[in-house]
């Protein structure tokens, strides 16, 4: 079969109508000209587009073009949207139920096109992994043969048939898909990905539906407004021209194979402030030797109206960079703490969970004592925290244990001692040395903790100079004001915080003299959208915070 795979794939490159070696869209274009051309449909006797025009006209028309059908109009869908293929008219107006995600809405949408009869299913499928791949007008993006092959000879489907979107009223789907991945080959992809959230919302539970031979699924949001700078599409991590966006990314919500849910403590939530775009990173291994694998993810998301709770989930990862396994067979361990020594308020830890390739052996995450030591054993790798019992051996990759804390009782931590985490690899047939890297034949070593903020810290508050601290108004829609009594000369350093702890302005930083303090801020001037914040308030060595929520 393995040897069927590439003289098909042989064949179809080169003598496919549709071949590799044409520019994707320029096949698309003549699939078009052929299928949808003739009897006055798309050859400029109509008021919609011309599929006998330039390739570049054409281009021009159809990406990001606006849809004439009202119904798809409505809904913010384009003729194309680069990296959207659900929300690409086109697509799901010559799709003729390829799949249910692509099926047109009955009956406001209209008749299946062309309507004589449907298009070749990798015909249908190359316009899909176009616009998967960022849509553009030249270039070679698609692997025509692969897609080619699977339909003609098929492969292993391992997409999900039952994967029902929540009621509108109780949250939304996101998608991915569909990918192809070679017999004996792994892929990762990050893709930019806009659920056009309009308000700030919090998110109470989700739930993936991931490919069996996935490595593993990450969420990132993007900082406000950096995504501007990133393609749509797909981007392959493993390409040394793709975008890195690691600097640009926060909150990582990660997911493993199978269906996975993330329901939170009762009376906790994620919060995605208004137009949160997110970065999902997908690694997947295709380990059959023969067939093609074409797969695809959904994620249900279950939500209720900010501000219905104030205990926000927190997300941190502390990745351990400096990693070195030499080819000697024998266990190296290497140790880190994970702290944050600027904290002022506790962690009330919800989940643990680490993360290592195939060399990882062990992994542990202790409680640090206020002297230094280890304390009180928080995760140990080799227990399986779903079965309850020590199954004997530390699970890599996509199959490691996630220890979850009892809803009714968070386990608390002081963030400025942390946690200290250690790790240990054989290296018994890679590469020496083997180093930190994204490929299943690399190596990682990284610790994930969710967790709400618990109390003020001991100790933060004592001795700060500052008596009558007040923020109001409080809700806000337009200023607030903060204003204490100084009680000595000192240095003063206002600063406000996101609901995950990013530093998002600084307020105000200067000697100040004793007496009343006052200072008024516009949140317009600021730049900050609705949602809850902190305001962290330093003098000298002493620190108070304060919430506002600031509303639209």
């Amino acid at each position: 079969m393995k040897q069927f795979y590439f003289l098909s794939a042989f064949l179809i490159c080169c003598f496919s109508g549709s071949a590799t070696a044409q520019e994707t869209f320029a096949a698309i274009h003549s699939i078009l000209q052929t299928n949808c051309g003739g009897n006055g449909c798309h050859n400029g006797t109509t008021s919609t587009f011309d599929v006998t025009q330039t390739t570049t006209d054409l281009y021009n028309e159809l990406v990001n073009g606006d849809p004439i059908n009202p119904a798809a109009l409505a809904k913010g869908d384009k003729l194309i949207k680069p990296g959207y293929p659900t929300r690409s008219f086109l697509l799901r107006k010559i799709a003729h139920g390829i799949t249910d995600v692509l099926e047109l809405q009955q009956p406001n949408e209209g008749q299946d096109m062309p309507p004589s009869g449907s298009l070749a299913e990798q015909d249908i499928e190359l316009v899909r992994q176009w616009i998967i791949f960022g849509a553009p007008e030249t270039g070679n993006v698609v692997d025509t043969a692969l897609i080619n092959t699977y339909y003609r000879e098929g492969g292993i489907d391992d997409t999900y048939t039952d994967h029902e979107p929540p009621a509108a009223n109780e949250g939304f789907q996101m998608y991915m898909g569909r990918l192809f991945v070679p017999p004996l080959t792994e892929y990762e992809y990050y893709m930019k990905f806009d659920p056009e959230i309009p308000t700030g919302i919090e998110v109470t539970k989700i739930e993936t539906y991931m490919p069996q031979e996935t490595h593993h699924f990450v969420i990132y949001s993007f900082n406000p407004g950096a995504d501007a700078a990133y393609e749509d599409g797909l981007r392959n991590a493993y390409d040394l021209g793709a975008q890195d966006s690691h600097s640009d990314i926060k909150n990582p919500i990660a997911t493993g194979p199978g269906l996975w849910n993330y329901e939170l403590p009762e009376g906790t939530a994620y919060y995605w402030p208004a137009h949160t775009v997110f970065d999902m990173n997908i690694h997947i291994k295709n380990s059959n030797p023969d067939s093609i694998l074409s797969t695809d993810m959904y994620m249900n998301v279950y939500t209720q109206d900010a501000g219905t709770t104030d205990q926000y989930m927190q997300i941190k990862l502390f990745p351990v960079l400096d990693i070195s396994i030499p080819q000697d067979n024998e266990e190296h361990i290497f140790e880190e703490i994970a702290a944050d020594t600027l904290a002022t308020n506790s962690w009330k830890i919800w989940n643990i969970y680490t993360h290592t390739h195939k060399y990882g052996t062990m992994y542990n995450a202790y409680e640090r004592n206020p002297d230094g030591s280890k304390g009180e054993l928080l995760y140990d790798g080799d227990y399986s925290y779903e079965w309850g019992f020590d199954v004997g051996y530390y699970r890599t990759g996509p199959e490691v244990t996630f220890r979850y804390f009892p809803d009714n009782d968070l386990y608390e931590i002081d963030p400025r001692l942390g946690i200290i985490h250690e790790a240990g690899f054989v290296n018994t047939d890679g590469p020496d040395p083997v180093l930190w890297g994204l490929t299943s034949d690399d190596e990682m070593m990284v610790l994930g903790i969710q967790y709400v903020e618990g109390e003020s810290l001991t100790g933060i508050e004592e001795n700060v100079p500052v008596e009558g601290l007040r923020l109001y108004p409080n809700p806000t829609n337009g200023s607030f004001s903060i204003n204490f009594n100084l009680l000595e000369n000192s240095q003063v350093n206002l600063t406000l915080f996101d609901v995950v702890g990013k530093q998002v302005a600084n307020l105000y930083n200067s000697e100040t003299s004793s007496g009343m303090f006052t200072q008024t801020f516009s949140t317009v001037q600021l730049g900050v959208a609705a949602g809850t914040y902190t305001v962290r308030i330093q003098v000298g060595e002493g620190v108070l915070t304060q919430k506002v929520l600031i509303t639209e």
